[in-house]
């Protein structure tokens, strides 16, 4: 059986090959170490952050991405952003898992339609050497 899915929320993490929800090891303090989906280890990288700011409902999305030390910018029509927030704003963290010889994974941060925020991994099934080169691109995160 299919966890179901909160209304207002795309690209949840879902399948055999993906751990069910995040993961937290408690660290010192109020302090957590977040764990990689696919094997459990504690050495996720942080890479590319990806920022939609959207009104509720609004008909444009502007996306703002962050790698290497450039930003970039760009207001595209809603529903072709990628954005984990169907109806506001949303948040991507590229990581790059350490230990494992994997594809980049996404921890998406997205709002439903009750005002929850809520918390997903997504596989995108791309390496982080497979980006054209050290210019930003966003078609990685654009539908």
């Amino acid at each position: 059986m299919k966890p179901s899915q909160p209304s207002g929320v795309t690209g949840l993490a879902e399948g055999p090959r993906q751990r069910p929800a995040v993961e937290l090891r408690s660290c010192s303090g109020d302090r957590a170490i977040l764990l990689c989906p696919r094997c459990g280890a504690d050495r996720l990288r942080q890479e590319t952050v990806v920022i939609y700011d959207r009104g509720d409902g609004d008909p444009e999305t502007t996306v703002v991405a962050v790698a290497d030390g450039t930003a970039t910018t760009q207001v595209l029509p809603s529903h072709r952003t990628g954005n984990p927030s169907v109806h506001h704003n949303g948040l991507i963290i590229d990581f790059e898992c350490a230990t494992s010889d994997g594809p980049v994974v996404q921890l998406a941060f997205a709002q439903d339609d009750k005002g929850r925020t809520l918390l997903s991994w997504r596989f995108c099934g791309r390496h982080r050497l497979c980006r054209p080169g050290s210019a930003l691109s966003l078609t990685n995160y654009v539908k």
